[in-house]
């Protein structure tokens, strides 16, 4: 890591920057964008959406970017003309959403907002809280436990908007959001027209880089990118940050599986989810540049160019360029940096593929014996490709002409030198374009700077390449698996294999049933890793012609619900959903298409259900899907994890471990039968589990009774020691089986095995 001491001196201009920095951001500030707000005239049978609570004759609305709502002078002046209001007054909206009995009334703050009976004050809360609003005689009227939303204009009492006991004060009216232009990507120079849940890159201008959520050892790495025409280009998926404003006003930055970016307690770098992850902003020296500070650490975020990698600093050095970053907005509108026009390309940017050779089951390895790429032995079973590791997943990268790079993780770029076959990384030609290859479902990938086609060179055992196709067409036809990581989601596509659970009760949907409702599973969450969950609560989404879903179990059958009764059984009449962002971060709303019903945990009940509305209880149905994705950490027939419990399984004697024998000199296991039916060890009576202890790459298995697993000297008899040996363990490779589970004595019980065969 980083030291923490670096040689940096101030100089007298320096200071005098550091002043000029400290001046508002407005110094920088553009025009923001304006929307329309319109005035509510009449009754609405539906009052959902954003709106202004305006002061009229004042021409006040009242200010709900404030975490302490109920203050006096909480209002902000605006221009009201021909019942409108035109500006960028979203930061200052209410959002209005129905619940049972009324409708809930939110602060762009992210506060609830109620009255409180025989008092005058406003109550706030994180959960939703009842209003009923109605229309009459040209006024809106917002009420809550007996009190009514109001403005007092007498300067005695206070100026405020307040619930208020009695309607003596001024009545409010609402304005709603009508239209808002297009918001385009671009350099965001005035932090006021950043929105919760806006995307950007981070970059420091001065050398090119953005912070990647991809890490070289204990540091982000850089990714080059070009600002041209107000566009930047270069950056892919992973330099996307979704920003949030806190109620303190600190930044945070999260990844599209919300990590967030953090420091930890200790160190320079900056990693994912540790004890400090708000940011302060402020304008830097540097013209439309921000300097981006750790809160909890007093860092700031720097492109350490000596070391190429970003980290952090306690002050802004004698190089300040080096601390000055620009956020760049993507707009979710905008088209894909870098992608190519051709909607039918069979890569996008930002793909994370596995370059294999299907002839030869071998995947293009980052890793080199001598000059040329190694190759990493694949399997492919049912459409899976299981074998690699995750030095065989290349990021793609689309240049403006349509040719592709593939780089590794930490950013070096798949290439070819002036000369020889080989293909190193980071050499004079990065390009690489794309041919339909004679063999079905596989390309050739042939170098542009080189014109020569990516083959697996069998004869040699590595990669390499040549000038033409020879006449062994399969060692040049290659195919592309694409990596789908496991993570937090909140859009889903067609395929895609999902978790549904819910968070605040650690809930998973299952496809199994106690009577008419789904069982729920206990899952937990930590580090966005999703545990508990076994294949009965995995769901495949599919995308209907009209935009809804549908989850369906491992047999096909679908998640619906019946003409009536609040149960949601499978293949029934309505099978539709529409999936909704949530209050709760990171969240969505499951809604049913045909009976307008909200997926719910039925919490007192300890069942999924389904209701016609958001309840007081928002948290049970602000429910979370978890992509279930490609492993390489823990792939199908991985070795087990430290702790795991198992039985040992041997395909020849087709039986587990048993009880050890009665010879003393030489001591051996005995076998007890035991029979794999549908991937679970069914043990006769005898079967010794173990519990999994790990030494680095090496094992040792231990049973409570009989001590520890080995072998004598010669290596040729195993029996059971009381205490663990000084030596090294067992190395495992993939042959027979593991399987979890419980001593069996009394009866036969099924085990579950770790996936896959050892």
């Amino acid at each position: 890591m980083k030291t923490p001491v670096r040689t940096r001196l101030l100089s007298a201009l320096l200071s005098l920057v550091m002043l000029v920095s400290l001046l508002p951001v407005s110094v920088f500030a553009a025009e923001p964008a304006s929307g329309t707000w319109e005035k509510v005239t009449e009754a609405q049978e539906d009052w959902s959406g954003q709106y202004l609570i305006v002061y009229e004759k004042g021409s006040l609305i009242m200010d709900g970017s404030l975490s302490a709502l109920d203050k006096e002078g909480n209002k902000v002046d605006v221009t009201i003309t021909d019942g409108k209001i035109v500006g960028d007054y979203a930061k200052y909206a209410f959002t209005i959403a129905p619940m049972t009995g009324g409708w809930s009334v939110q602060s762009a703050s992210g506060k609830y907002i109620s009255g409180k009976s025989g008092k005058n004050k406003i109550i706030t809360g994180s959960t939703p809280e009842l209003n009923t609003i109605t229309f009459a005689d040209g006024n809106v009227k917002i009420a809550s436990n007996n009190t009514t939303l109001q403005y007092n204009a007498a300067a005695t009492n206070g100026t405020r908007f307040r619930y208020y006991k009695s309607e003596n004060q001024q009545p409010v009216a609402l304005y709603k959001l009508s239209t808002v232009p297009a918001r385009e990507s671009g350099i965001v120079t005035d932090l006021t027209t950043l929105q919760n849940g806006d995307k950007v890159v981070v970059f420091n201008p001065a050398n090119k880089k953005a912070l990647s959520s991809v890490y070289n050892g204990f540091y982000n790495t850089g990714v080059d990118v070009e600002l041209t025409g107000g566009k930047l280009t270069g950056y892919t998926d992973a330099e996307l940050w979704t920003v949030n404003r806190t109620e303190s006003g600190a930044y945070t930055f999260s990844t599209a599986e919300g990590k967030k970016l953090s420091m930890d307690t200790s160190y320079s770098s900056t990693p994912l989810d540790k004890a400090n992850v708000d940011w302060e902003l402020s304008a830097a020296a540097t013209a439309d540049c921000f300097y981006i500070k750790n809160v909890g650490r007093g860092s700031y975020l720097e492109w350490y160019a000596e070391k190429n990698n970003w980290s952090s600093y306690g002050t802004i050095g004698s190089n300040e360029p080096l601390f000055a970053q620009q956020l760049y907005l993507v707009v979710a509108e905008s088209p894909e940096p870098g992608q190519p026009e051709d909607p039918t390309a069979p890569l996008k940017n930002g793909d994370q593929v596995v370059i294999y050779n299907p002839a030869n089951l071998k995947a293009l390895s980052s890793e080199y014996t001598g000059f040329y790429n190694k190759g990493t032995d694949v399997t492919l079973t049912g459409g899976k490709l299981a074998g690699f590791a995750e030095a065989d997943i290349w990021t793609v990268g689309v240049n403006d002409d349509g040719s592709y790079t593939f780089s590794t993780a930490d950013g070096k770029k798949l290439s070819m030198d002036e000369k020889y076959s080989s293909t190193p990384l980071d050499k004079a030609h990065t390009a690489w374009t794309l041919e339909q290859a004679a063999t079905e479902d596989c390309y050739y990938i042939k170098n542009v700077g080189r014109s020569s086609y990516l083959e697996w060179y069998a004869e040699k055992n590595n990669w390499s390449a040549f000038g033409t196709i020879g006449s062994n067409e399969a060692l040049f036809a290659q195919a592309f698996f694409k990596i789908q990581k496991s993570g937090i989601v909140t859009s889903v596509s067609d395929g895609d294999q999902v978790v549904v659970f819910n968070p605040a009760n650690g809930k998973a949907l299952s496809t199994e049933y106690t009577g008419f409702y789904n069982k729920g599973t206990d899952v937990t969450l930590a580090n966005g890793k999703l545990s508990g969950y076994t294949k009965a609560d995995i769901w495949t989404v599919g995308v209907n012609a009209d935009g809804s879903y549908t989850f369906s179990t491992a047999d096909g059958k679908k998640l619906s619900m019946d003409e009536k009764y609040s149960s949601t059984p499978l293949d029934k009449t309505h099978t539709g959903w529409s999936i909704l962002p949530a209050a709760t971060e990171n969240c969505v709303y499951i809604q049913n298409v045909g009976r307008s019903s909200y997926l719910e945990w039925y919490a007192e009940k300890n069942n999924w259900s389904a209701f016609g509305t958001i309840g007081s209880n928002e948290a049970l149905f602000a429910q979370q899907l978890y992509l279930v994705g490609d492993e390489t950490d823990q792939p199908a027939g991985s070795l087990p994890q430290e702790g795991a419990q198992v039985v040992l399984f041997n395909q020849n004697a087709q039986g587990v471990l048993a009880g050890q024998n009665d010879n003393t000199d030489s001591p051996a296991v005995n076998n007890v039968s035991a029979q794999i039916t549908d991937g679970k060890a069914i043990p006769e009576n005898g079967g010794v589990v173990f519990t999994v202890e790990r030494s680095g790459e090496y094992y040792r298995f231990r049973n409570e009774t009989y001590g520890y697993l080995c072998s004598n000297g010669t290596g040729n008899n195993a029996h059971r020691q009381r205490r663990r040996r000084l030596d090294r363990g067992a190395l495992l490779r993939r042959r027979g089986r593991l399987s979890a589970g419980e001593p069996h004595r009394q009866v036969q019980r099924q085990v579950q095995p770790v996936p896959g065969v050892l």
